[in-house]
């Protein structure tokens, strides 16, 4: 099996190229920037994707390219909308044009479901969708399109709604990455407080390693056309999150709030209900969440 993964040198991309390896695939790992073993390839550039799916004939695509940051979408919401929108529509026409056998696999978001009316709510792909942020929005509408393409032109499409994952290499501005670099800045002598914003949020967290298990299942297993949920049942507040990194401390650690931390609109949590994938596929989580936190704080550990 010959797979294209986009994104390939991001954060999720990278631990995607090496689930499917390991799972014995030709992987073809493209990226904005061209690196050693990387193809450069700019999603938002039509003849460029073309060029390079037609050159290639993949089995199947792993769409990990665009943009990840909620906060980053609005501070440049035309750039969200042009890697998330313009970038799966580049894909999914060259397909349409030149291997329309080859499965692609969007990658959605959980921010898609937005604004609930009240907070814990389980959620399975069936509950409607309120986006509240450039983010969301335009994942909802790669979403749309996966749809669009799927039933008009018979693709083989299959999109995930992706709840929160974390791991090591996670970029800066997630929350787990900033507690674990804070905190070893703390133990080094290089800060006096870990500094934070909102730890009444709740979340789903997962190791990114699982969830791209789940991508790797669903390109193999999923039904053409269907979303499918991806992400751990558990819940854990912000301030679980960071108590758990806290114990890991050789040292006091001060906690102080900032405001600049703060998000804009901060939705509420949803539980995600993965059933459809389970059933589908046969996945389960199966990392602990204690030892996910422990290495990304070692890592910080070690590059701080």
């Amino acid at each position: 099996m010959r797979a294209i993964v986009t994104g390939a040198c991001g954060f999720a991309g990278r631990y995607m190229c090496d689930e499917l390896e390991a799972a014995g695939y030709e992987v073809v790992k493209t990226d904005i920037v061209r690196s050693l073993g990387v193809i450069g390839l700019d999603i938002t550039n039509s003849e460029c994707v073309l060029q390079t799916i037609e050159e290639i004939q993949p089995d199947i695509i792993y769409n990990l390219a665009g943009s990840a940051s909620v906060a980053g979408s609005w501070n440049a919401p035309q750039k969200a909308v042009e890697l998330n929108v313009t970038g799966a529509l580049n894909i999914l026409e060259a397909v349409r044009k030149v291997s329309d056998k080859t499965r692609v696999v969007l990658i959605g978001s959980s921010e898609e479901y937005g604004r609930a009316d009240s907070a814990d709510i389980t959620v399975d792909e069936s509950y409607p969708l309120n986006p509240v942020s450039p983010y969301a929005v335009s994942k909802r509408c790669q979403e749309d399109m996966g749809l669009t393409y799927s039933m008009v032109h018979k693709l083989n499409v299959c999109m995930t709604r992706s709840f929160n994952h974390i791991g090591v290499g996670q970029a800066d501005g997630f929350v787990v990455s900033d507690f674990a670099r804070g905190i070893a800045q703390v133990e080094k002598g290089k800060a006096e407080s870990l500094r934070v914003g909102n730890l009444n949020s709740l979340r789903c967290f997962s190791d990114v390693r699982d969830i791209v298990r789940a991508y790797r299942l669903i390109g193999e297993k999923g039904a053409s056309g269907r979303i499918y949920n991806v992400g751990s049942g558990r819940v854990y507040s912000i301030e679980k999150i960071l108590s758990i990194l806290i114990s890991f401390a050789d040292c006091n650690i001060p906690v102080e709030s900032d405001q600049s931390k703060l998000r804009c609109y901060d939705t509420p949590c949803f539980i995600c209900n993965s059933s459809l994938l389970n059933r589908d596929t046969g996945w389960r989580e199966e990392r602990n969440i204690e030892d996910t936190l422990l290495e990304i704080l070692n890592y910080y550990r070690k590059t701080v």
